[in-house]
């Protein structure tokens, strides 16, 4: 170190500059700054790929829920039709009983096509088509033979519809009850 510059000083520094005056060419001695190189946006930093790949597991998971969930959906839209036929049906107050036990036999005879196709069901009787299909009630037990419709059901569909002995009305809605009970119990249609 020189020891004739007044700028430098091998003394420790106390916080007073003293009468120490830099001299006018100090500044132009400087070097100029050295600019940082530019942050560059691509490869992105690790935590970012973390994020993408979240991102795209959720959107693909997404895409698959919303694909069998439409899938779901077309496949039941028969038995959301045939409740909401079952609705009216119950719903209609103009219409006798034996209108309306004939209107649900055709709803029940439709959603039974839908289900199992004509080849497996447009001969069965409706004897035939609740034994091939009667599932438990919920709640029953498992060794019980409670069904979602009754043998007392099925059996005044068959002879109300044969013998047009209409059926009285507190029986009529037990029967539609049941049927709409049992055709959401039906299986999707497969596409």
């Amino acid at each position: 170190m020189p020891a004739n510059n007044p700028v430098i000083s091998t003394a420790p520094f106390n916080g007073n500059l003293g009468n120490a005056t830099p001299t006018p060419g100090a500044l132009a001695q400087l070097k100029p700054l050295i600019e940082p190189d530019a942050i560059r946006a691509w490869p992105p930093a690790p935590g970012w790929w973390v994020l993408g790949a979240i991102l795209l597991a959720c959107l693909i998971a997404a895409a698959v829920w919303g694909f069998r969930r439409w899938r779901w959906h077309r496949q039941t839209r028969y038995q959301r039709e045939a409740l909401s036929l079952l609705a009216m049906i119950q719903n209609d107050a103009d219409s006798d009983t034996m209108k309306k036990l004939h209107d649900a036999a055709m709803v029940l005879r439709r959603a039974t096509l839908c289900a199992w196709g004509r080849e497996h069901t447009a001969t069965l009787t409706w004897e035939a088509i609740f034994a091939k299909h009667n599932p438990r009630k919920k709640g029953a037990a498992k060794n019980s033979a409670e069904k979602i419709v009754d043998d007392s059901s099925v059996q005044l569909l068959m002879q109300s519809l044969y013998s047009q002995h209409a059926p009285s009305p507190a029986a009529l809605q037990v029967v539609l009850a049941e049927i709409a009970a049992w055709v959401v119990t039906l299986p999707p249609v497969e596409s």
